[in-house]
């Protein structure tokens, strides 16, 4: 079946929800809006979007979630998505603007066009190829929206005790053919007192996302900026340097460069240490990969463990330093926690989890996992086994009969978390062809609960 008549009305739709900055602002909550204006805006819309598309529509009467679904039933398969966004971090490395949404020769760019407003639309135009094609639906089928994946996931948690679970589900937030393991996601905060031979640094905001920025005021501006030369971009404002890194997100570090750490690593060549920039030379590192955080290599099937150092917010009262790790799926919260406030206590920083997320293993045997390998592989003929990665989806929610499922080649960067965000539209039509059989075997498909 041919999906193209659909493209430029998932190109619109996207880029409907693309121009609605859906970043959570404390600043605009409301008792109906939990994580601020914007992102109530855009959820309105995307329900707006599934009405006009003849889906019956739910908001949750204290704006934590909506859904829109099609069908009949006690039964129901859920579509995992959300409307929320990372910030746009700087604004001088994006070739376009990022709520524009703009579409250049079959290519979407905007914040949020990856991750996960592209995916979003292209789910509920596969919903709306079902109603097209009139499919008997033995089950229902749901699109959930949540709306603070980026931060907390306070929604979905209050979706999960308000409503009843999926059968199955799939997150359309990751690759294919889909994501078997996903790390645990764990994000502290440190904070202690700041001491009176500190140097005053800041940059980044985000515990999962690599600190892009960072800022130094001091005699020793000049000097930095002399050995700076072409690794990094730089700004001077007065008094105050701004070092630009380059973003990513906190699974991959390795894809950005780290401000903050950066910027320590300069202070230590020209004779700066003290604690804080030790800290940032020894037990973090510019190289991720040379962290000294653990005494011993932690990884198993679904990889290495990741140390993100999101933010370092200092002032002459307090120092707070927010950082990110993405945990192998055998290894247990506790006795990560144990090694990272053995080596920092004595620095006297305390330890707050401000985030954890258990890690998702989905059994490759299982009659879900089957359905959803192989009907990629028949609209691909790719044999590509199932993946691990280290970032956390909606998929976690539910846990049994659960993936994040495409819709992205494996491979391809499109740039989420960073500038110039992208999402192909060639790509989210092949997705659609994928998730249109997928969601019809799952329908017919009686024996899931087995």
């Amino acid at each position: 079946m041919n999906f193209n008549h659909y493209r430029n009305k998932i190109i619109k739709d996207t880029v409907r929800l693309i121009k609605i900055p859906s970043i959570y602002d404390e600043n605009t909550i409301t008792n109906t809006q939990p994580f601020g204006a914007s992102i109530d805006e855009c959820l309105d819309e995307t329900l707006m979007i599934c009405k006009e598309l003849g889906f019956n529509t739910y908001k949750d009467e204290k704006g934590y979630y909506g859904y829109a679904e099609v069908g009949s039933g006690e039964e129901y398969i859920a579509i995992l998505c959300h409307l929320d966004v990372v910030p746009e971090g700087d604004l001088i490395k994006w070739m376009h603007p990022p709520f524009e949404g703009k579409e250049i020769d079959g290519v979407i760019y905007g914040r949020g066009a990856t991750d996960d407003k592209g995916p979003t639309v292209c789910a509920i135009y596969t919903v709306k190829a079902l109603l097209d094609q009139q499919v008997h639906f033995k089950k229902r089928i749901r699109l959930i929206f949540g709306l603070d994946e980026e931060t907390l996931w306070r929604g979905m948690n209050e979706y999960v005790q308000k409503e009843t679970p999926p059968i199955c589900s799939i997150a359309p937030d990751g690759v294919f053919p889909f994501v078997y393991a996903e790390k645990g996601l764990l994000q502290l905060e440190l904070s202690r007192c700041t001491k009176p031979n500190d140097l005053i640094i800041n940059g980044g905001k985000n515990y999962n996302s690599v600190a892009m920025d960072a800022y130094y005021s001091g005699n020793l501006k000049n000097t930095i900026v002399s050995k700076i030369k072409d690794e990094m971009d730089y700004i001077v404002d007065g008094d105050t340097l701004k070092i630009i890194g380059i973003p990513a997100h906190a699974s991959t570090p390795h894809i950005g460069k780290n401000a903050v750490l950066y910027l320590a690593k300069i202070l230590k060549s020209i004779g700066k240490d003290n604690d804080i920039i030790n800290i940032l030379t020894t037990i973090f590192n510019v190289d991720y990969k040379n962290t000294n955080l653990f005494n011993e290599i932690i990884k198993d099937e679904s990889g290495e463990i990741t140390v993100n150092l999101g933010a370092i917010e200092m002032n002459k009262e307090i120092t707070k330093i927010k950082m990110d790790l993405r945990i192998p799926v055998t290894y247990k919260k506790e006795e990560i926690l144990k090694q990272i406030e053995d080596t920092f206590s004595p620095f006297g920083f305390k330890i707050n989890i401000f985030s954890y997320l258990e890690p998702l293993h989905v059994p490759l045997d299982s009659e879900f996992s089957k359905i959803l390998l192989d009907t990629y592989k028949n609209h691909t003929h790719d044999d590509t086994h199932p993946i691990t990665m280290g970032g956390g989806t909606y998929a976690r929610v539910f846990r049994k009969n659960t993936a994040c499922f495409g819709p992205r080649p494996i491979g391809v960067n499109t740039k989420g978390h960073e500038p110039n965000e992208f999402i192909n539209v060639d790509d989210l039509i092949k997705a659609l062809e994928i998730y249109y059989d997928t969601l019809l075997r799952l329908n017919n498909c009686d024996t899931l609960n087995n």
